[in-house]
């Protein structure tokens, strides 16, 4: 995962129409977070990276599933695999053939969640963005989330909501500073450096879950006082973080 490792869940481009007798902004908002307060939700995601504001060639793709199940979180984008589990919180790489367990007190003592989750990035939009609903059509909300303290004035989100059962349908978000392309395309060594472009797409929202996600010996198993990779990852290089 060359970009998406490092921007996961960073997060959209249309024209101003304000509608008077709609919902505020923030409302909208808040409606949408409401669907990941629920006990249990799993919801179906693809990220694609492009190049420049209106570019239309993907430089990358990756599709993935974020579920929740009471205090356990599961997520998987690419060859990247999470669990947040009430025993231990597990990463997985089956690129690099990687396998991390931590402790569940490494997410506290580092400052956050273990898994950075769609509505935790939700909640951040809500507290360190300005939001405004810039058009709205038959079928959806499109939001303009703008940081209220900005050292880029492309440091914008777009948010597109469903207006019949408030989920989101789309994110779209310019990195903040351009990046080289040519990491992606060497023809493009005379054109390389551009903003990129993630869109970010959810499908498939379901207020159950599948319970495989959360079974912790998918992953490993305890012996003693340690865990160790089931045989599917005995090839894995392991690396414990207590």
């Amino acid at each position: 995962m060359k970009f998406f490792s490092a921007h996961l869940f960073l997060f959209f481009l249309l024209s101003f129409n304000f509608f008077a007798q709609s919902p505020a902004a923030e409302q909208i908002l808040d409606n949408a977070i409401c669907n990941f307060d629920q006990e249990n939700f799993q919801i179906q995601v693809d990220y694609k990276l492009y190049k420049g504001k209106e570019g239309g060639k993907v430089y990358e793709s990756y599709s993935g599933l974020i579920a929740k199940q009471g205090n356990q979180f599961y997520q998987k984008i690419g060859p990247m695999e999470m669990l947040q589990h009430p025993k231990i919180n597990i990463k997985l790489n089956s690129d690099d053939k990687e396998m991390l367990v931590a402790s569940t007190s490494f997410k506290k003592d580092n400052g956050g969640a273990f898994i950075e989750t769609v509505f935790s990035q939700f909640r951040e939009f809500k507290n360190d963005f300005k939001i405004e609903l810039i058009k709205e059509d038959k079928s959806t909300y499109h939001l303009l989330l703008t940081p209220k303290q900005s050292y880029s004035q492309n440091y914008k989100f777009y948010i597109l909501i469903n207006k019949k059962d408030n989920l989101p349908v789309k994110q779209i978000f310019l990195t903040p500073t351009p990046i080289d392309f040519s990491r992606y395309d060497q023809s493009l060594a005379d054109n390389r450096n551009d903003y990129a472009r993630i869109e970010i797409s959810y499908n498939n929202y379901k207020n159950s879950v599948e319970n495989d996600f959360f079974v912790l010996d998918r992953y490993v198993v305890e012996k003693d006082t340690s865990f160790v990779p089931v045989n599917k990852y005995a090839g894995y290089k392991l690396y414990n973080i207590n």
